[in-house]
């Protein structure tokens, strides 16, 4: 519950999801969404210093009576339960039919299509596509490949983990490559707006170096498209880590960072208790403890990239050598721009004029207004190769498979900043206009 509540992007959403359905010969008692409606409305509205987890204990008590899981009394697995929580919540906005109104899916959803081309003849699998609320690794996997290639990231290491090979896709067996172990290729195909990451242990009792050595190969943040394949895009996908589920002993603890506190905290039942600002704060509470890491949660950065498929991106047009000099540059769109607005209100002294480069000079020197603005907005880039589009990037471009006419180079600029113009180089205009890319 701790977890939930602390995670913004769904604490949100589901403070202002107000219809659901209960299942015919409904009881009452038995809806998770009414339960964890009552606890979540107690925590914003009440006086009292403890809120007990009572009717969300009863409610999945009854619900999973059957199957012996769950019973009140008895100790049951975190990530399993924060599962069961999750899947009675898309059950009552009436399954697969409503997904894309359902709250767990918008938040926790990791869609993966899963595809395999055969080395061999070339053959291509028909993709299988599968959705999860938690994407789960094995630990001591992780820590093996840390130790033989320590230069890995934590995403590289993910990835690694978790990759799987197969044989020649083709129906008929005779037919198929024989010898050939194919990589299973995943692509995402929506960025969840939270990543939670299931750690599997070997043993419920893992040693303080084990456990100290896995808190050390955590990231405070990570790129899902360094762990999945995202199509269309090779732009950045920030996920900030926010907490953490931890065990020991029959016993869990609950980690958040508190972002108006700026610190750690740690949700031990009844108490609640400052570790400190860092993460080695956390980790030495955790070895004093023996906690190992259960579930971490990593909730995606506000104001992030989001790929194609989810709306259109501006663009730059070619303008012909014909044509008068290039209109000057428009205030960014906000219906096609995606840039974090700033907190602070904008500088009395006019636009800041940011040049969009797509040349080989040296990186843009970043203005220096008095706010916040992204780091090397619209940073170098190469040259554009002849019947190639790019995205224009942050530090540099990569080629985009042809979805835009030769004459395009799109640029993800963002939301509008009050006090900032995005100026295109010689010989482009920036165009509103923007081409929609295919999933």
């Amino acid at each position: 519950i701790q977890s939930l509540w602390h995670l913004k992007s769904f604490r949100d959403k589901f403070n202002s999801w107000e219809t659901h359905r209960h299942p015919p010969n409904f009881q009452p008692g038995n809806c998770v969404h009414c339960a964890l409606k009552v606890i979540f409305t107690q925590y914003q509205f009440s006086d009292t210093a403890l809120i007990p987890p009572t009717a969300l204990r009863d409610a999945l008590h009854r619900l999973f009576a059957r199957d012996c899981r769950f019973q009140k009394g008895d100790l049951d697995d975190a990530a399993e339960c924060l599962e069961a929580v999750l899947e009675c919540l898309h059950d009552v906005v009436g399954g697969g039919a409503q997904e894309a109104n359902c709250i767990p899916h918008r938040t926790f959803g990791v869609p993966v299509v899963k595809m395999v081309t055969c080395k061999g003849c070339g053959t291509m699998s028909k993709p299988i596509e599968e959705c999860r609320f938690i994407e789960y690794t094995y630990v001591t996997p992780l820590r093996h490949n840390h130790i033989r290639y320590p230069r890995m990231t934590f995403e590289q290491l993910l990835q690694a983990v978790s990759r799987e090979f197969k044989g020649c896709p083709k129906e008929k067996e005779e037919e198929a490559c024989k010898g050939c172990k194919n990589p299973v290729i995943r692509h995402l195909k929506s960025i969840p707006e939270i990543f939670a990451l299931g750690l599997v242990w070997e043993t419920p009792n893992p040693s303080l170096e084990e456990v100290e050595e896995m808190l050390r190969l955590v990231q405070p943040r990570i790129n899902l498209n360094a762990v999945f394949g995202i199509p269309d895009t090779e732009q950045p996908t920030p996920m900030q880590l926010r907490g953490m589920i931890c065990y020991y002993g029959k016993h869990y603890d609950v980690y958040f960072y508190h972002e108006q506190r700026k610190e750690w905290l740690v949700f031990d039942d009844a108490t609640v208790k400052s570790i400190g600002r860092t993460w080695e704060h956390v980790v030495a509470r955790c070895k004093l403890g023996h906690f190992h890491p259960s579930v971490l949660f990593y909730e995606r950065v506000p104001g992030s990239f989001v790929p194609a498929a989810y709306g259109t991106l501006p663009v730059l047009r070619r303008v012909p050598s014909s044509a008068p000099s290039p209109q000057p540059a428009r205030a960014p769109s906000p219906a096609t721009d995606v840039i974090k607005p700033p907190a602070a209100a904008p500088p009395s002294r006019g636009p800041v004029r940011i040049p969009i480069r797509t040349g080989p000079p040296p990186p843009l020197a970043a203005p220096q207004p008095s706010r916040a603005l992204p780091a090397q907005a619209g940073g170098q880039a190469r040259a554009p190769a002849a019947q190639q589009q790019l995205y224009v990037l942050p530090g540099g471009a990569r080629p985009l498979p042809g979805q835009l006419p030769p004459n395009f180079i799109a640029v993800p600029i963002g939301q509008p900043m009050p006090g900032v113009q995005f100026v295109p180089p010689a010989g482009y205009r920036l165009d509103a206009a923007a081409a929609t890319a295919e999933p």
